[in-house]
């Protein structure tokens, strides 16, 4: 089952509490929690594009997140969030998928630091 932040609170407690890391496609958020699995959040603002933009770009994330293309060992129990960048818009699936891993193991890479 795919679990996902929704909530406001969620989202700010993540944003507050949490590690960064940046690439020109993407900005990953990572907050450990106490619950066991991973949580993931998705945002995309109007700075990417119009809605059919945006929602290809979501829908992209989502599938890369939850096409168990992300390696599930190294987010065990987190809240992530992913904001995509206007650079995403225009970025090809590869591209995007990798950005995401690289950010997500140099953010587990950092936390056994």
């Amino acid at each position: 089952m795919v679990r996902t932040l929704k909530k406001t609170v969620e989202f700010k407690r993540v944003y507050e509490g949490g590690r960064s890391a940046v690439s020109p496609l993407l900005v990953v958020y990572i907050s450990e929690n106490d619950l066991g699995f991973c949580r993931f959040g998705f945002s995309v603002s109007k700075k990417v594009g119009g809605a059919v933009v945006r929602n290809k770009v979501r829908r992209r994330l989502k599938n890369i997140v939850y096409g168990n293309i992300m390696p599930a060992a190294v987010i065990g129990g987190s809240d992530i969030i992913i904001i995509a960048r206007a650079a995403a818009a225009s970025a090809k699936y590869e591209a995007m998928r990798a950005s995401l891993i690289k950010l997500v193991k140099k953010l587990a890479r950092d936390k056994h630091s």
